[in-house]
């Protein structure tokens, strides 16, 4: 029977990375209410299997990017942890398997075949691998074969990880390039704006002047009207002892009163267009002042309102 292995082999975490597992795994299962809150902020305390569980799933990540040696220490420490679940054995044997440790990768294979239950789904494909172990230590040609084959995997690997690293690298470029583009179109979107309010402001002080002008104007010209009107009263009032006009005669009074009642007329026509325009110049004054513009936003464009 196959001695146990010395549980020195296992890869010891430094004391602060297996707490930090701890802290990290207990606030995850608090935070799910698998299990209950502690009475004690400071009480991080994790159970065996929680902790094994918890070695296992970065152990995981490690073989994934090819670490295999760091992979195989890690799930050997998850064993040792839970020596229940022999599964962690199994996977270290295969991570020492994977880096070419072969002595390591034999012990790990007889001593999961020896602990594992019978019917284990991975017993018969563990005693392969040790029969395939054995023959590598001892055969060059099989041995120089599994070394070809593991460099083959670990360039494989390679080739992967930087694929996945340029397709990170697309992804950011991507997200850049999103953003300028936002950036860009909330600077012409809000330049269009200003110089739109700027116009409209100029506009309505252009047309507020002109308003001012023609009222200015039709109140001259009433004036003017009204000025007439009275001097021809003084005239019609001006009459000899018989009580005969002869301030003014009949045909000029009635031009002057023609022309009196014509200019008072033009007079309010351009007084009221001048009210109307500096009404209307006055509005786009001060509807310059509202302002419709974009800003960036997390998931796109916002609109913004300004008064």
């Amino acid at each position: 029977m196959t001695e146990p292995m010395d549980t020195r082999m296992g890869w010891v975490l430094p004391w602060a990375v297996r707490w930090t597992l701890r802290v990290v795994l207990a606030a995850a299962l608090v935070g799910r209410g698998l299990v209950a809150a502690p009475s004690h902020a400071a009480d991080t305390h994790l159970s065996n299997e929680e902790e094994a569980a918890a070695l296992s799933v970065v152990a995981k990540k490690k073989a994934d990017v090819g670490e295999f040696v760091v992979a195989a220490e890690m799930y050997m420490q998850a064993w040792q942890s839970f020596p229940k679940e022999s599964g962690y054995l199994y996977s270290a044997a295969r991570c020492w398997h994977r880096a070419a440790r072969w002595a390591e990768a034999e012990k790990s294979y007889a001593e999961f075949v020896r602990v594992a239950p019978a019917d284990h789904s991975q017993r018969g494909k563990a005693m392969r691998f040790q029969e395939e172990v054995r023959r590598i230590s001892t055969d060059e040609v099989a041995r120089q074969k599994a070394l070809d084959d593991m460099r083959q995997e670990q360039a494989k690997l390679a080739q992967e990880r930087q694929q996945l690293h340029d397709q990170h690298q697309e992804a950011a470029r991507t997200e850049a390039a999103r953003v300028a583009a936002q950036k860009e179109l909330h600077t012409k979107l809000n330049s269009s704006s200003s110089d739109s309010s700027s116009l409209k402001k100029t506009g309505g002080l252009v047309t507020a002047a002109g308003g001012a002008v023609l009222v200015g104007i039709g109140g001259w010209l009433v004036l003017s009207g009204v000025w007439a009107g009275t001097h021809l009263q003084r005239d019609l009032d001006t009459k000899d002892a018989s009580g005969k006009i002869v301030g003014i005669d009949r045909e000029t009074a009635l031009d002057v009163r023609k022309a009196a009642v014509s200019v008072q007329a033009l007079g309010g026509v351009l007084m009221l267009l001048g009210a109307v325009g500096g009404g209307v110049g006055a509005w786009l004054v001060l509807d310059s002042r509202s302002s419709v513009g974009v800003a960036p936003a997390a998931d796109g464009l916002a609109l913004t309102l300004r008064f």
